[in-house]
């Protein structure tokens, strides 16, 4: 029988749909790099981007539809959603990793040193937007591998933190009376 109530399976299947949105993600960023060099595909990185947490939200509602009875509350979507979101940020926190370590070479800091020599160019911007972007690809130099990665799954978490009620008020569903 279904039910609206999280069933022993729900955890494990927040995780396997977390692990299919994680995998989303990465090739989020997979186009991200290529797009650097390419209009086409950062107009593609951007699309996606946007179309997350549809994605995400759609995810959820295959779980209620096919786990719930087609019936979720508010709370069961959040905690579906936050269990979700957590394994999709530690899935792409692990690419991002092995990208800076065994990939990357320096192309990220290279291409943002380059942007700012381009941004030097501009007669119209300030100094001290020039000087922000500076400070930026400095910090950006300094730091490790892991303190990169650290930093860009907290900005998943505070994102997360944000989307996971407003897309819960949208998958929950309450039975017909």
């Amino acid at each position: 029988m279904q039910t609206n109530t999280p069933n022993s399976n729900y955890s494990q299947k927040a995780m396997q749909q977390g692990t299919i949105l994680g995998l989303y993600w990465i090739a989020i960023g997979i186009i991200y790099i290529l797009g650097l060099s390419n209009a086409v595909l950062s107009v593609l990185f951007l699309a996606m981007l946007a179309a997350s947490p549809f994605f995400a939200a759609k995810l959820t509602a295959r779980y209620r539809k096919q786990e719930c009875g087609n019936t979720m509350t508010f709370i069961g979507a959040w905690s579906f959603l936050i269990i979700m979101y957590v394994c999709a940020s530690l899935l792409f926190a692990v690419a991002q990793y092995i990208y800076f370590i065994f990939i990357d070479g320096g192309f990220f800091l290279s291409f943002l040193e380059e942007q700012i020599n381009i941004l030097q160019q501009i007669p119209e911007l300030d100094a001290a937007t020039i000087d922000a972007f500076k400070q930026i690809a400095e910090a950006w130099n300094q730091m490790t591998t892991s303190d990169i990665v650290l930093q860009f799954l907290s900005t998943n978490m505070m994102v997360t933190g944000i989307l996971t009620p407003l897309t819960a008020i949208f998958v929950k569903r309450t039975p017909n009376k």
